[in-house]
């Protein structure tokens, strides 16, 4: 014998195109089947984020979030493209900002090169003279750097 039943609800188009069908035909061994119906647009709160480097906007990462989760979204944001950023000799800011006020922040730290390693003992000034020219090197070089962002963060946001 075949069992049939009926579900009935409201769901966003979005989601149901994303990943609705693919976890129905999970579910039912690929023998359930499924029929949509328009249920016409409904009014909703939506805001734009922004996503910042170093200070600079990147247009195409800007999407539009609905508003009572702006801030969950922005943090996996913030911490997915952290983690796919390559770390460069500065510091690289990653922002979510909705108008002009941060809703999430993440920072990829800076590599650091040993320039105190072929000094061996003796006088600390020299030491010290080394790290003082390098974090000078490391200011210019975050002033005039354009943060590369890889293709695959384009691709997965």
């Amino acid at each position: 014998p075949r069992a049939t039943w009926k579900k009935q609800w409201y769901q966003r188009r979005v989601r149901a195109v994303s990943d609705f069908y693919s976890s129905v035909k999970m579910f039912s061994s690929g023998y359930a089947t499924c029929d949509m119906e328009e249920g016409g647009f409904r009014e909703t709160d939506l805001t734009r984020v922004d996503v910042l480097f170093n200070g600079q906007m990147v247009e195409g990462l800007s999407r539009i979030v609905r508003s009572h989760v702006v801030r969950e979204e922005c943090r996996e944001t913030v911490a997915e493209i952290a983690k796919m950023m390559p770390r460069e000799l500065y510091k690289i800011v990653i922002q979510c900002v909705v108008g002009n006020k941060v809703q999430a922040r993440a920072e990829v730290k800076p590599l650091r090169k040993d320039v105190t390693k072929a000094l061996y003992g003796g006088d600390k000034t020299r030491a010290m003279k080394l790290l003082a020219r390098q974090r000078e090197g490391k200011k210019k070089l975050k002033d005039s750097a354009v943060v590369k962002v890889p293709k695959a963060v384009f691709r997965k946001f």
